[in-house]
């Protein structure tokens, strides 16, 4: 049985409390460690934040993202001299509120980059499956094609793609998840190879498991920290690829817009409504930092590395 500690209870009564080593057991959790990371918590929080309020945008968003209102064109934020409170954020060049083009713009920023991360993840994680698996005998072509991705120029496929299929959103969800799948496949091929010479996936084997099962049951398990790490960081980086594309005019498209076309179409108001473009930047560039912080976090939480970009 084991022994449990006591201490002054109600009336000076003795009452059982909680075994020291349950306490270290359950703050030595991944919960746990990641609460003890002030960074990693403000992170998580800024993107439970960012996400929440794209998601309930239509109740949050104080004016019509699209409305044009000349009269206020590039009203100063309310914190500058000449500002109001109506506008919290300014107004742009058409007069349309800067807080609520945040807050709606969010949501594509966010669609991209979690659905482009979510689907690389899914096909980069089968894919690395099986060339970890089968390293003999498919594994070499599958890997050689994640090479030969990784030595193309990733902007001039992307114009090349906008060229022959047209600018749009879902041609651009597309091309990011394609993309980002040699990541996944080459991470976890290299850590299945290491799985399966394990004995308790030799042992499995011997009792005549199927593949599949094996996969599943044995080493899927293996690689989710590495999965799990990739995705957090892989939403960050595609984030900011969907921002450079659009910004240049190859992603989002009108009637549409992310944070990424809100920098594009701010470009000639640097000079005077600056805050038309360094609004935008500052949400843009807090969410690609807060996912790498809480990836970086994850990573040293789970002992599992990330590898550098090709």
């Amino acid at each position: 049985m084991t022994e449990q500690a006591l201490q002054p209870g109600v009336g000076g009564e003795a009452g059982p409390t909680v075994p020291k080593a349950d306490v270290r057991t359950r703050t030595r959790g991944p919960l746990g460690r990641l609460a003890r990371r002030p960074g990693a918590m403000v992170a998580l929080g800024f993107l439970l934040l960012v996400a929440l309020t794209a998601i309930f945008a239509p109740l949050i968003a104080p004016h019509d993202p699209v409305v044009q209102d000349l009269a206020r064109s590039r009203q100063p934020p309310a914190f500058l001299d000449g500002g109001d409170t109506t506008y919290l954020f300014g107004t742009d060049e058409f007069g349309r509120d800067l807080l609520s083009r945040i807050i709606y713009g969010a949501r594509i920023s966010l669609f991209v980059g979690t659905v482009s991360a979510t689907i690389a993840m899914l096909l980069g994680t089968t894919m690395g499956l099986i060339a970890g698996y089968f390293e003999r005998r498919v594994g070499p072509t599958i890997l050689r094609f994640a090479d030969i991705q990784f030595s193309l120029p990733f902007y001039v496929i992307a114009i090349a793609v906008v060229a022959l299929f047209g600018p749009s959103l879902r041609n651009l969800v597309i091309l990011l998840s394609f993309w980002g799948w040699a990541t996944y496949a080459r991470t976890i091929a290299v850590t299945v190879s290491q799985l399966k010479r394990m004995e308790y996936v030799q042992a499995s084997r011997l009792q005549w498991s199927s593949v599949a099962r094996i996969m599943r049951v044995h080493l899927l398990p293996g690689v989710s920290s590495s999965v799990i790490v990739l995705w957090t960081t892989s939403v960050g980086g595609l984030i900011l690829v969907e921002s450079a594309l659009s910004f240049i005019g190859l992603g989002v498209q009108v009637p549409d817009f992310s944070w990424g076309s809100m920098l594009g179409g701010a470009q000639t108001e640097l000079q005077g409504a600056w805050w038309v473009a360094i609004v935008p930047g500052v949400f843009l560039t807090a969410t690609i930092v807060a996912f790498y912080v809480l990836g970086d976090a994850l990573r040293d939480i789970l002992n599992q590395p990330v590898p550098k970009d090709h």
